[in-house]
């Protein structure tokens, strides 16, 4: 009997060994460049983890799985009832769009994609983010899918978009659950924006660069003084949360030779101007 529980317990652990082992090999690192493209401007948190609070921030893989996982490393959010982080999943057959699913990261492991009918055998797969930053950051840190993901090729046109609340998709949510029209993360979608129909329309990659109420070198009403206009933004990786609580960035210097835009589209002023007429 001793012998016989002996070798059920080696078997179990053997068994147990084995699942560790698989559930390993189904993960790869997002930070890495060989299993995904990564999107937008962003902030190395260590060797694996990286930021994605840039509007428009995200990643690009393919692979022929039916299911897919990003694991998010840490967030902070603001205490409004609308915040969050607010991603668009889009699922492609080549270049060609065959939809696209609004999501809602938490810490942890998300599920991004699980497979549906129609859906191609080799899928591309593009994680973006969709509200901004002010209502909620993030880091993520590795996939795990049931086939191993490539990273995508990067496309031909680059288009750069500088901008406020127009530029960030302030109001282009379908999803908000009641009528609430102030600011926030539920209701702000960069993939309805002007930045998401020019690149879709041109096969472009594309950065966005915007936060809401700020202008070129002043912020908007009642923001009060100091850092953050679109002047300083635009030197750093990470977006500059005006609110030090929920502040993620160390200010880390954005490296511009690592992406040169075909195209840049500059919409400011709007609260530059608000300001001044409130003087």
């Amino acid at each position: 009997m001793k012998r016989i529980i002996s070798m059920l317990l080696c078997t179990i652990m053997i068994l147990a060994s084995f699942t560790v082992v698989y559930a390993a090999d189904n993960e790869y690192s997002l930070t890495s460049g060989d299993y995904a493209r990564l999107l937008g401007r962003g902030e190395m948190l260590g060797m694996e983890e990286r930021t994605f609070n840039w509007t428009n921030a995200g990643f690009e893989f393919i692979f022929t799985g039916s299911s897919a996982e990003v694991y998010v490393e840490k967030t902070i959010i603001t205490k409004t009832p609308y915040n969050g982080n607010f991603f668009n999943c889009a699922v492609f057959d080549g270049d060609v769009l065959v939809r696209v699913e609004r999501l809602k990261l938490t810490e942890g492991w998300n599920t991004i994609y699980t497979e549906q009918a129609g859906d191609p055998e080799v899928k591309k797969i593009m994680l973006v983010r969709s509200s901004e930053g002010c209502f909620g950051l993030l880091s993520m840190s590795k996939l795990k899918t049931d086939s191993a993901p490539v990273a995508s090729a990067p496309r031909d046109i680059l288009i750069e978009f500088i901008g406020d609340s127009y530029t960030a998709g302030y109001g282009n949510s379908i999803n908000l659950s009641d009528n609430k029209t102030t600011g926030c993360a539920e209701n702000t979608d960069n993939w309805n924006s002007y930045t998401g129909f020019v690149a879709r329309n041109y096969r472009a990659d594309y950065n966005v660069l915007a936060y809401q109420g700020i202008g070129l070198y002043r912020q908007g009403p009642l923001k009060g003084e100091g850092s953050g206009n679109m002047m300083e933004q635009f030197e750093y990786a990470d977006t500059l949360i005006r609110d030090p609580l929920i502040n993620m960035t160390t200010k880390h210097p954005h490296d511009f030779s690592k992406y040169q835009p075909n195209l840049v589209t500059v919409w400011l002023g709007t609260n530059d101007r608000a300001i001044v007429s409130n003087e």
